[in-house]
């Protein structure tokens, strides 16, 4: 079916009017500054990030030359490091001592090395130096991967650090609102640059990143065949999952956001209900039910874990919160992910959902189970990455 209608010329014209101060603060006509001059990451952060859309992502990937490829570099080599360098000055600003935790500490400076990865390359002028930002861009993707381990780690030692002192983090210290807008535009950041990554290498229907159909009940079934394995590497056993409404739902998404959101629920749900049912033998399947709707996809899904006391619900959307205990130790050792414990899943899921316009809710009944309804808006391809 006809999505988008192509917009290359429009983006070209956005490209061309955002690509001059590339020229203005080129390396032939400023001096280079030093490496970890803080008045250099400054200066950045008080640029204006250029607003870019999904349609302009799309199209633009959809007309693959020598000439896209060098105008998508010069873009990013301006765009990024305005990007990183905001994320720097939120890191160091983090409240109640976290910025000051050994792993904030590292993570800035991993965001600093990235920094300085992207500004010290010459001005991109031809395909060789596009090339050589693109190996750099995936250098800075995995470098970046574990970012929420780093977070993770910071909590946890400022935990420890008030208890080594005879003190607790109150409940009331919510890092939510600080973290929510460090974690939304970190995936603009890495949307960003993996869709300049994947166009070097295309996939059968893909635009980048973006799948032109994208099928969630095919997303869900895989990420509860990778959830039951994990379950049953950490309690021998899994409950079976069924799936209700259309599962022929299909449409332009990046099915990696989907996957994680399934993921990480699915993991919550199977938990809860082996470790309410496990004794009696016969655990009660965990249903997904999608369905259609004119403004977005609506994917419940619903297990028979015993649910959430209303007291802990609202605890739920903190990244300091989980109820499991911390698997950091267990992590190190082995091979796959914590079936839970870092308290990222729920918050990070919803943050995934709500980046183009869906929603996370959660509905609990204590000593039944837990719905969980996961809003899928259909992509506004209008809309701005933050």
């Amino acid at each position: 079916m006809l999505l988008f209608k192509n917009t290359t010329r429009t983006l070209a014209k956005t490209l061309k009017k955002h690509l001059t101060p590339v020229r203005t603060y080129s390396n032939k006509t400023l001096l280079k500054p030093a490496k970890g001059d803080k008045n250099a990451v400054l200066f950045w952060a008080l640029k204006h990030q250029t607003p870019v859309t999904l349609r302009e992502l799309f199209d633009f990937g959809q007309n693959l030359t020598k000439w896209t490829f060098l105008m998508s570099a010069q873009f990013l080599q301006r765009e990024l490091p305005i990007r990183l360098a905001k994320r720097i000055r939120e890191l160091e600003r983090l409240p109640h001592g976290l910025s000051e935790t050994p792993s904030i500490r590292q993570l800035i400076e991993l965001y600093q090395n990235s920094f300085w990865a992207i500004v010290d390359i010459d001005e991109i002028k031809s395909n060789s130096d596009e090339e050589k930002l693109t190996n750099v861009l995936e250098k800075v993707l995995g470098d970046h991967d574990n970012v929420r381990g780093y977070i993770t780690e910071g909590i946890q030692e400022l935990v420890n650090l008030k208890h080594s002192k005879g003190e607790t983090l109150s409940s009331d210290v919510d890092f939510s609102p600080y973290l929510n807008s460090f974690y939304l535009t970190r995936i603009g950041i890495r949307l960003l640059a993996r869709q300049h990554v994947k166009l070097h290498n295309p996939e059968p229907g893909f635009v980048g990143t973006i799948q032109r159909e994208c099928y969630p009940a095919k997303i869900a079934e895989e990420a509860a065949q990778d959830a039951a394995d994990l379950c049953r590497l950490y309690y021998g056993e899994a409950p079976e999952v069924k799936f209700l409404g259309d599962q022929n739902i299909h449409m332009p998404y990046i099915p990696s956001h989907l996957y994680y959101i399934f993921f990480e629920i699915l993991k919550n749900s199977m938990r809860a209900v082996v470790e309410r049912h496990s004794k009696s033998g016969e655990l009660p399947p965990i249903t997904i039910t999608l369905g259609e709707g004119e403004e977005d996809l609506t994917v419940k899904i619903s297990d028979q874990g015993g649910g959430i006391p209303r007291s802990v619900v609202k605890r739920i959307w903190s990244y300091a919160y989980s109820d499991a205990d911390h698997p950091t130790e267990t992590a190190k050792t082995h091979s796959y992910p914590a079936m839970a414990g870092y308290g990222h899943g729920l918050p990070f899921s919803r943050l995934y959902a709500r980046y183009f316009g869906g929603d996370l809710k959660l509905i609990s009944i204590r000593g039944f189970g837990t719905d969980t309804y996961i809003y899928i808006s259909k992509l506004q391809i209008d809309e701005q990455l933050s």
